[in-house]
């Protein structure tokens, strides 16, 4: 059900118009976000960030939704991080980024109340409405100057294991751990006291990962307990009084990944997502729910094709609600306790998030993005699926801004498999012209390339801006298969399996210029030798040059820590190593890696592989979407 989903990017060459999106004017939509709805359903609040380019300044303000019908969206001033106090109309916000303020939605006035420590974050409050939760950074590890005291200007950095760097933060020592505070005033309560752990968990983790217990006297936790934390994916969730103590957990014996718990109003279930394998972060994330009263934890959709995200309860504690993405989209889901099965909310093209669930659960509210807009505020009808939009804050922008269009396309890949593809074509596109092309695939395979707005990877601005120096018209293309995301990504792991990795057009190759082709695949084979060869020493690969071309992967063998050797076109294969030279020595043993390591000295007489070498889908390398898609050898 799940596909990946590569995208052809149709690149204008023409001059730059006004009405096209710029990278100055991208960084100038505003965007949406922070959706909280109020506990008697008939309010919404939301931040609106905007970018001041010459002050090189963000700023955030927020807003209040009313469903009367009359009302239209109302600012009260600076202000993120929303929050409703239960049980009472007021909201807070936090409002210059040190302080909490009370927020009267019937005046609407904004009131400072709360003076908080630096660092705050992630603020959710009790249901009893006294208390507040929210993380912030806590020093356990002692670093270079605490060791060296007479060093004071040092900048140097000393590590002792792996855990050096995650994705763009050194490791400096502290961690995020989760605290709560009478709203009131009064002493904070570090939970996870002289803990080296992290919740949320590092480096995406949200406030999504803890939740408090219906009557206000616990919270349940994301926490990575382990020795390894590098190389582990066993996250555990914890139940803790909120007046502090020893941490329980409800996940022993779940070695994968378990985080997002959503407890229910009547405070019997927690919900929570969790992934079957230990080491693997791209595995489907199920549906659990872990009963109170039995001490159980039972899969809700056992043959769900899809991994589930955004729990929300409904005020009965009888359905939950949710989001998917399939098919390079993000919909809304849900089922019931009773039922047991997955009923899609919505369709189309659109990504859907954040989504707030009204109180007699017949309506969705959520923050809707597609490729060439960034997110607004709707309205979902649960019975029939109708949307609506509750905010246009970009809508004076893309008045003037000339739109691309966005395209789905399926194919068959040569293993009889269908592939999904989006095609972004510029405003002005003619048919009729060649136009430059980019192809961008899924990375991971934790996340696809989706209908989501990017301020990073925006494929709208590509679309109208054209790519420097980019000329030729590939006439084929290939694309990766839909496979890497399905849950039963352990087959690739198995021997015996048949079907390529990467399907690909039968003809993919047809435009490529020889000669050009021929010097990429010199470089490509070359640094394939060096990786098998003792020393670093460099052959040369003259002679007969049609033993690169005879080189056609197709045999799948175990091997150890995801090799794989992938084939783009149909005589040109590239190659992924994701478990370092040994590894590959390995894998290439078992599937005549002899004959590949003559294919690569370029000795046409012994080149003909008819197999090719694939192993388990653990090794495959690690990271979410295009930000991580670079592969462990350099192929040109």
């Amino acid at each position: 059900m799940l596909a990946k989903c590569p995208f052809v990017f149709l690149l204008a060459v023409a001059a730059v118009a006004q009405d096209r999106l710029t990278p100055e004017s991208l960084w100038q939509l505003q965007r949406v976000g922070d959706l909280q709805l109020s506990p008697d359903g008939e309010r919404l609040l939301h931040s609106v960030r905007s970018t001041d380019l010459a002050q090189n300044r963000g700023s955030s303000k927020l807003f209040l939704l009313a469903f009367d019908g009359r009302t239209p969206p109302v600012e009260l001033g600076a202000g993120s991080m929303p929050a409703w106090i239960p049980g009472n109309v007021q909201g807070l916000v936090l409002a210059d980024g040190k302080s909490l303020a009370r927020v009267d939605p019937r005046t609407p006035t904004v009131r400072s109340d709360l003076a908080l420590p630096a660092g705050f974050g992630n603020l959710k409050v009790s249901p009893s409405g006294t208390h507040i939760a929210y993380t912030r950074d806590v020093k356990i590890d002692p670093d270079l100057h605490d060791r060296h005291q007479d060093l004071p200007l040092a900048n140097a950095r000393a590590y002792d294991d792996l855990m050096v760097r995650h994705w763009d933060s050194w490791k400096d020592g502290t961690y995020s751990h989760l605290f709560v505070r009478a709203l009131a005033g009064g002493p904070e309560i570090d939970l996870m006291a002289g803990e080296a752990a992290d919740t949320p968990m590092k480096p995406f983790g949200g406030a999504e990962q803890f939740c408090w217990s219906p009557d206000g006297t616990m919270l349940c936790y994301t926490c990575k307990r382990v020795g390894d934390p590098e190389a582990s994916t066993d996250s555990s969730l914890l139940l803790v009084s909120a007046e502090g103590g020893k941490a329980e957990s409800i996940t022993a014996g779940m070695p994968g990944f378990d985080q997002d718990p959503a407890w229910s109003p009547d405070g019997r279930y927690i919900a929570f997502g969790s992934m079957a394998r230990g080491g693997f972060e791209a595995d489907r994330m199920r549906l659990f729910v872990h009963d109170r009263q039995t001490k159980t934890n039972t899969e809700l959709l056992p043959k769900f094709d899809a991994s589930v995200h955004g729990l929300q309860w409904t005020l009965d504690s009888k359905q939950l609600f949710f989001t998917v993405e399939t098919e390079g989209t993000t919909q809304v889901y849900r089922c019931t306790l009773a039922d047991k099965q997955p009923i899609a909310v919505t369709r189309g093209r659109h990504q859907l998030d954040g989504i707030q669930v009204s109180p007699d659960a017949n309506t969705v509210y959520a923050l809707r993005a597609t490729m060439e807009r960034p997110a607004e505020v709707v309205r979902i009808e649960v019975a029939t699926g109708a949307i609506t939009a509750l905010t246009d804050v970009n809508g004076a922008a893309y008045a003037r801004l000339a739109v691309p269009s966005v395209e789905a396309e399926w194919f068959p890949a040569t293993d009889g498999k269908k592939i999904h593809a989006w095609v972004v074509k510029p405003p002005d596109f003619d048919p009729a012209r060649k136009w430059p092309m980019v192809l961008i695939c899924q990375g991971g395979p934790q996340s696809m390339v989706g209908q989501g707005f990017s301020f990073r990877w925006n494929y709208h601005l590509m679309a109208a801006q054209g790519l420097r120096g980019g000329r030729g018209q590939p006439a084929r293309i290939a694309r990766i298969r839909p496979g890497l995301e399905r849950p039963d990504l352990a087959r690739l792991g198995r021997a015996g399996d048949a079907g390529p990795v990467v399907g690909h057009r039968r003809d993919a190759g047809a435009a490529m210029d020889r000669s050009r082709a021929l010097r990429r695949g010199r470089r490509q084979f070359r640094r394939l030798h060096d990786l098998l060869a003792d020393g670093p020493r460099r052959r040369s690969l003259r002679g007969d040059d049609r033993a690169l071309w005879r080189v056609q992967p197709r045999e799948h063998v175990p091997g150890d820590r995801g090799t794989v050797v992938r084939q783009l076109g149909p005589r040109r294969a590239v190659l992924e190593l994701a478990g370092g030279a040994e590894g590959l020595r390995q894998v290439l043993a078992a599937s005549r890696g002899r004959e590949l390591e003559d294919a690569a000295l370029g000795d046409p007489r012994r080149a003909g592989l008819p197999g090719a070498v694939r192993s388990g889908a653990a090794g495959v390398h690690r990271g979410a979407g295009p930000r991580c898609a670079e592969p462990a050898v350099d192929v040109p």
